[in-house]
């Protein structure tokens, strides 16, 4: 259904909106979710308008879409094309990438930071994931995926803050806590307390073991009874 611009001029006037010159001087009804031209966004009123307007931060605000940093249900509300968290923003390129450029940090979903190439990006102080070196500001996702630079080999203390086992003196990284892991798994030194083991380890004579029972076991050093069987289960 088209209309003719007298009526949408009308239309817009009532409502406050803004009209559009169109290409063949009409507008375009899209209320019933019809798709608009090229270049068009179905707006607010009901018709096809040109692309929002972008506010001091670069947040897009006009266009019958919602702008960043308010209330969404899904990705096609949004400006940004991104809804998380119930937010709109603009998020990684491994997540969808940024069809606008970011003008502030407030553009960005969670944490990210709007980088000096209008995109956002996991700052070098995030633990958020990464999967493609675009998504980190420093342009670099390590391997296990973080934009964290990793620290010199076995540097970082049992019980501190970890991004990689291979910074860690007892050899294991679990929920980003240094740990000591079963020796199958690169064990580097011993515990004092079952607090110093990875997972659900138990420390045992100085080192971390699989109880009696417990899967994943590779050899029988890993069980604290000595025995590994052929599942994978300790003896």
């Amino acid at each position: 259904m088209r209309v003719s611009r007298p009526t949408l001029l009308a239309t817009l006037l009532l409502l406050g909106g803004c009209p559009t010159a169109l290409p063949d001087g009409l507008a375009y009804f899209c209320g019933d979710g019809g798709p608009c031209p090229a270049g068009l966004v179905c707006g607010g009123t009901g018709y096809c308008e040109s692309m929002p307007v972008e506010s001091a931060c670069n947040g897009w605000t006009d266009g019958g879409c919602t702008p960043f940093g308010t209330n969404c249900q899904n990705d096609a509300q949004c400006c940004a094309g991104h809804c998380r968290q119930n937010t709109c923003c603009l998020d990684i390129s491994s997540q969808g990438g940024t069809p606008r450029a970011c003008g502030c940090n407030a553009d960005c979903c969670a944490d990210l930071t709007c980088g000096p190439n209008g995109r956002c990006c996991i700052p070098p102080t995030s633990t958020q994931g990464c999967q493609a070196n675009s998504d980190c500001c420093g342009g670099q996702c390590y391997p296990g995926g973080s934009c964290i630079p990793p620290a010199a080999a076995g540097s970082v203390a049992l019980g501190a803050t970890c991004n990689y086992p291979s910074e860690c003196a007892g050899g294991g990284c679990d929920n980003h806590v240094c740990c000591v892991p079963q020796p199958s798994q690169g064990a580097k030194g011993g515990c004092r307390t079952t607090a110093d083991c990875c997972g659900q380890l138990t420390c045992l004579q100085g080192g971390c073991c699989l109880s009696p029972g417990q899967d994943n076991c590779n050899a029988n050093a890993d069980c604290c009874s000595g025995i590994c069987g052929g599942d994978g289960h300790c003896n």
